[in-house]
């Protein structure tokens, strides 16, 4: 595009050069009135007009490719309501990166993982996937001569999916709320984790799980840069502070984890109804802290049990 351009520059300076001979007024006169310039301006005047015609065109062919991009790259998307939306902010994506406006940059990518995310979230049958498997381990079996499946799951493993995506922390409280409630970093987690992985991670995809995962968080919390005004808390500071010296980098970074993001679900959405057909063969497990119970006052003999545990 950029050597379009140029040639249509050329393409100026040579027309600019016909309309000094005044052989060629017929010319410039019909020039002018295509470009609806008075006839008594001058030549700068001309080459102006011309220029910002030119510009102009220039521009549209841009937003003309960009808008075919977007379109291809949300063809054969599972869920067809959503793609007018998606490409119109893949096409301000795209615009903002041009202008090197970075953090509404963020702003549009994100809007395009948003609005996938909360229309997953709506859907049934991934609520109910989530309601009955958060209790299980997050890892299926896997290594030599195995072949991993939803069903063989690492036995007796207290990594469960709830604890995967939750944390610790609030692994229970979290798990017990219908997914279209729960925060943003989460659905995402659990959109990754159910449709991205097909419920079927691998104990070596644990590292993956997480750096994709944290580059979507990234970006949630630089499009809140321009996206609220409130001061920005100490740890998104710490974020904003890592990824702005190295703009150029996350803008190839993050689009990079945006198509990995539609490739998860174009691929892991076609298997929904095997994975909710599986849970329908299955008991909802209850999920367990590890550790001792405490209600009003500490159990002393769990506590005892649950020391000689860990040592």
């Amino acid at each position: 595009m950029a050597q379009k351009k140029e040639h249509l520059k050329k393409l100026l300076d040579f027309i600019g050069m016909i309309v000094k001979d005044p052989e060629n007024n017929d010319f410039k006169n019909g020039l002018q009135k295509l470009l609806g310039i008075d006839s008594t301006s001058t030549m700068p005047v001309l080459v102006d007009v011309a220029n910002d015609k030119i510009e102009h065109i220039y521009e549209y062919c841009i937003e003309e490719v960009v808008r075919k991009q977007a379109e291809e790259f949300y063809a054969d998307f599972p869920l067809p309501q959503l793609i007018p939306d998606l490409v119109k902010d893949y096409a301000r994506m795209e615009s903002f990166r041009r202008k090197d406006n970075f953090w509404d940059f963020c702003l549009a990518l994100y809007q395009q993982i948003e609005c996938i995310t909360n229309a997953l979230c709506e859907n049934k049958k991934l609520n109910d996937i989530a309601e009955k498997m958060w209790g299980y381990p997050a890892f299926v079996a896997s290594g030599k001569d195995i072949i991993p499946t939803i069903s063989k799951r690492v036995e007796n493993s207290e990594f469960t999916i709830a604890k995967l995506v939750f944390g610790a922390k609030n692994m229970v409280e979290r798990s017990k709320q219908s997914i279209q409630t729960l925060y943003a970093n989460d659905k995402v987690k659990t959109v990754t984790y159910f449709v991205g992985f097909q419920a079927m991670m691998k104990n070596s995809d644990y590292d993956n799980y997480i750096k994709f995962t944290d580059l979507i968080f990234d970006v949630y919390v630089c499009r809140n840069k321009n996206h609220r005004g409130n001061t920005p808390q100490p740890w998104e500071s710490d974020i904003i502070n890592r990824i702005e010296p190295l703009k150029s980098f996350y803008y190839f970074s993050f689009i990079g984890m945006l198509a990995q993001y539609i490739s998860y679900i174009k691929e892991g959405w076609a298997a929904i109804d095997e994975i909710y057909n599986y849970t329908q063969t299955i008991e909802k497990k209850s999920i367990v802290v590890d550790g001792p119970n405490i209600i009003g006052k500490i159990d002393l003999a769990q506590l005892e049990k649950y020391n000689k545990k860990k040592k």
